[in-house]
Formats: structure tokens, sequence, C-alpha cells
């Protein structure tokens, strides 16, 4: 029995520039195509290395208990730091 796990993820980015000269003289329908483009590439590389990174972590967490131990108190640490922020 083979179990198939997965991560998955979908991501929505929308930016509004005011072109400035002189770049407002290049047609605004180059301009969009040519800036999604590379928002695109920049948001693919980005959302994949997350995603690996993602992965690689929860095999290590759940596979080694003393890296869930340590990552335990982190997140313990955190709620001590929250709590005296309340005071």
């Amino acid at each position: 029995n083979s179990i198939c796990c997965s991560i998955t993820a979908a991501t929505s980015i929308s930016v509004d520039v005011d072109v400035p000269r002189p770049f407002n003289a290049i047609p605004r329908r180059v301009l969009e195509r040519t800036g999604n483009a590379a928002v695109w590439l920049s948001l693919k590389y980005i959302q994949a290395n997350f995603v690996d990174n993602l992965a690689k972590d929860y095999d290590k967490w759940a596979t080694c208990l003393d890296y869930r131990t340590y990552r335990a108190s982190l997140s313990e640490k955190e709620v001590v730091e929250e709590d005296s922020l309340l005071v």
C-alpha cells in the first residue's frame, strides 16, 4: 500500500502601476504583457521554492522527534512573547 501525498498552491496577484515617462510612450498592452510575464515568472519560482521547502520541512518534522520538539519550543516561546505584549 502506497499513500500518495501532495501539496498544491494557488496564488493570485494584482499590480496597478502609474507608468512614468519615458515608458508612457510604449503601448500599454506591451507594458502589461511584459510586466505580467515578469511577475508570473517570479511568482512561479517563489511559490515552487516555498512549496518544496514546506514539503521538506514537513518530512523532517514527521520523521524526527527532536525536530518536532525543537519546533514546538519555538511556538511556546512565541506564545510567551505575545502574552508579554498584552500586559
